[in-house]
């Protein structure tokens, strides 16, 4: 079975730079408006997804190679 891997690795790398700008622009701008432990809890999530899709970005080139 033919799988486009460079398709999607486009996809999971335009997630990957979606999710570090819904980082940055909440680290930046919710200081004033949410507590220390909800605003705290909301980055460790977005780091959370920030990290899981650098892991699928590396593990499809992987896989894109092995091909």
């Amino acid at each position: 079975m033919y799988v486009n891997y460079d398709l999607m690795i486009e996809h999971a790398k335009g997630e990957l730079d979606r999710s570090i700008k819904e980082l940055r622009f909440y680290r930046m701008y919710t200081s004033k408006l949410e507590t220390g432990f909800t605003r705290k809890e909301n980055i460790r999530n977005l780091q959370n997804r920030k990290r899981m899709l650098e892991q699928r970005v590396q593990m499809l080139k992987e896989q894109k190679n092995a091909q």
